[in-house]
């Protein structure tokens, strides 16, 4: 039996007033789905600074996304304006419980303040991953490729990196490298989790070292579930 729940204005993003049904997804498998690439031939483009040709999916994209993803009972966005910039908090209900990411935009010089509230919306969806691939130079990364790198889990990150061409600071990534199996071989699960908070915040990096670390560590990070603890202190 299907449920329809009615348009809400919700107040707190983190507690909107109903109770999704579930989806049977790990956040991990949701986190993958958000992230699959659009066939080139659906992503569009336009003229940015310096005649740059720029890659971009409009917000009904990432919409239409969110509802194959998790279903549209399972996700939520509510603006604000501030400092003269609107901002959207993206909420999606997953492993029960809400969790929120939020960016802003201003408005655009084509359609005011609805641009304003559109480009907000797809930069929190960013921050989920949806079209981040798309803010990175080089040829885009196809749906095909992505689904072949990851039918091999222990290489998916070393594929990706090969086909966009990711280039990061070699000693940064072998200092980091260094220091998290260290905290893992010395148990210091605190040390642990501040390195893992500091790379993430780097997508190109946190990927090359992912790709790094061996199955154990893979393992551990993920029997923890440091990437919600990030989540989280967003």
């Amino acid at each position: 039996m299907s449920t329809t729940h009615p348009d809400i204005d919700v107040t707190d993003p983190n507690e909107p007033d109903y109770d999704p049904e579930p989806t049977d997804k790990t956040a991990e498998q949701i986190s993958y789905d958000l992230k699959m690439p659009w066939p080139t031939n659906e992503v569009k483009s336009r003229q940015g600074p310096g005649g740059k040709q720029l890659s971009y999916i409009d917000a009904r994209q990432v919409m239409h996304r969110l509802d194959k993803v998790l279903g549209p009972e399972n996700w939520s966005d509510d603006y604000k304006s501030i400092d003269g910039k609107t901002c959207c908090t993206l909420s999606l209900y997953i492993n029960g419980r809400w969790i929120a990411k939020s960016d802003g935009a201003g408005d655009t010089s084509i359609e005011g303040e609805k641009g304003g509230f559109s480009d907000s919306f797809k930069r929190a969806a960013v921050k989920w991953g949806i079209g981040r691939y798309l803010y990175r130079d080089g040829p885009l990364i196809t749906p095909e490729q992505y689904k072949r790198g990851w039918k091999r889990p222990t290489s998916v990150a070393k594929t990706v990196i090969d086909e966009m061409g990711l280039q990061v600071d070699e000693d940064l990534a072998n200092k980091y490298l260094h220091a998290i199996n260290e905290a893992f071989e010395q148990k210091d699960h605190y040390g642990l989790i501040e390195l893992w908070n500091e790379l993430v915040k780097d997508n190109d990096m946190y990927t090359v070292v992912w790709s790094r670390l061996g199955s154990k560590l893979r393992t551990h990070v993920k029997k923890h579930d440091y990437f919600r603890l990030y989540v989280e202190e967003e």
